[in-house]
């Protein structure tokens, strides 16, 4: 009868887990924007990479159709200097195409290390509230061996022999 009376006791720290326990869904919200920040700096270097690969590849064949005609004599003076010319062209296009693959690789890298600092913030967050988590177990577990030893005695003093 006094039990039914008597409230369950509040774990203190239940605040503090539950504010931890934010915190980790947010670091988790943060890490996973970081993830896909890094994901798509990657598809950009890839993309600038491949870029560069076709630039690269097209420049070749018009050179083999040029080397091509030359053999042949095909070409005269003019076209040798419009092909001085187009290979000025092609060699700061190439150029451009090389910065935008550096710009690439370097935001995928800084993307990377965003996405390794949010996972170790995220690690720290879990732990943190793994701390207060398991803190309450212990706290559960005592509570509940002060209620089984409390109905133990109660117990006892039902069985106990009454003495005259």
């Amino acid at each position: 009868m006094l039990e039914e009376l008597m409230r369950r006791p509040r774990y203190a720290l239940s605040p503090l887990l539950a504010l931890r326990e934010k915190k980790v869904q947010e670091a988790a919200r943060a890490l996973a924007a970081r993830v896909a920040d890094r994901v798509r700096a990657e598809n950009d270097r890839l993309d600038a990479a491949a870029k560069r690969e076709t630039h690269e590849a097209a420049a070749a064949r018009v050179r083999e159709g040029e080397a091509r005609a030359l053999a042949q004599g095909e070409l005269r003076a003019v076209d040798l200097a419009r092909a001085d010319a187009w290979e000025v062209r092609v060699a700061a296009e190439r150029a451009a195409i090389v910065a935008e693959v550096e710009r690439a690789a370097a935001r995928e890298a800084k993307a990377v290390d965003d996405e390794c600092g949010a996972r170790r913030d995220t690690i720290g967050k879990q732990a943190d509230a793994d701390v207060v988590r398991r803190d309450r177990v212990r706290w559960s577990d005592r509570l509940h061996r002060r209620a089984d030893a409390a109905q133990e005695e109660a117990a006892s003093e039902a069985w106990r022999p009454k003495t005259r």
